[in-house]
């Protein structure tokens, strides 16, 4: 009879913890990361790296940053996929020798988790390597009302 006791707690103890270690890499849907970002400021840091920088995302779609120096900001365009992923564009200026300029966008897509302490969020490429974290700094633009 102990035995049977003993091998039911281990049943649930065991589907316990592989529950929350599924909850923990569960890639989050669309509405839930719109609803994560949107109108608030995130500390991101970069993995592969080691840079951060300050991000807000605006509810219409484009992303402020500012930079540790707090001199460079930058403005540019993010999404969210139907299947959850969050895609982020760069523009790159390119000059040419004859002195004419143009833009290059790469957008770059990856999946995004919450972590444990729900407290941060976590971009995995599609390699599935961890690219970068977002950890929350609050609601609203901080990033241009610190710098201003």
């Amino acid at each position: 009879m102990t035995n049977k006791r003993f091998f039911f707690l281990f049943l649930i103890i065991s589907t316990f913890f592989t529950n929350q270690a599924l909850a923990a890499t569960r890639h989050l849907n669309s509405a839930e990361v719109k609803s994560l970002l949107t109108n608030r400021t995130f500390t991101r840091h970069f993995v592969k790296d080691n840079k951060t920088y300050q991000i807000y995302f605006a509810a219409e779609g484009e992303f402020r940053v500012v930079y540790p120096s707090k001199t460079v900001k930058k403005s540019d365009k993010w999404s969210v996929k139907d299947d959850g992923k969050l895609c982020l564009r760069k523009t790159i200026r390119k000059s040419s020798k004859q002195g004419l300029s143009r833009k290059l966008f790469i957008t770059k897509c990856g999946n995004v988790v919450l972590d444990e302490t729900q407290k941060t969020l976590l971009l995995y490429d599609d390699d599935g390597s961890l690219e970068s974290t977002f950890r929350l700094l609050g609601r609203g633009n901080l990033v241009d009302s610190e710098t201003e």
